[in-house]
């Protein structure tokens, strides 16, 4: 069970993922590692959700070079910011509410 999340607006700056510790609930697996697990009253989550216009705007600006080096070109994340904040924005409330105990487990996946 988890969240039931199109995870390919998540902006993700690495290919890093973890495994979860034993015990921990699975939230938002990826296809190679878990993106977001919650154990007890911590939440861990392996994208940025902080990715607004601003920031998206300085990283591309200062390190072009990283994001050609993935193949992802810095005009094309920045086309696409409008819909990487609206999604990071609707997932970071639904992440609070679960990590706060306000819903349990959401959805599917």
């Amino acid at each position: 069970m988890g969240l039931a999340v199109d995870t390919s607006l998540c902006f993700f700056w690495n290919s890093f993922g973890f495994d979860p510790p034993s015990g921990a609930a699975w939230t938002l697996p990826g296809s190679e590692s878990c993106l977001l697990f919650k154990t007890g009253a911590a939440v861990a989550v392996q994208f940025h959700l902080e990715a607004d216009s601003s920031i998206l705007s300085r990283w591309t600006q200062e390190s072009p070079e990283e994001f050609l080096s993935r193949g992802v070109s810095p005009a094309e994340v920045l086309s696409t910011e409008a819909r990487i904040h609206d999604t990071n924005y609707a997932l970071a409330g639904r992440i609070l509410d679960f990590a706060m105990g306000k819903s349990s487990l959401i959805g599917d996946q």
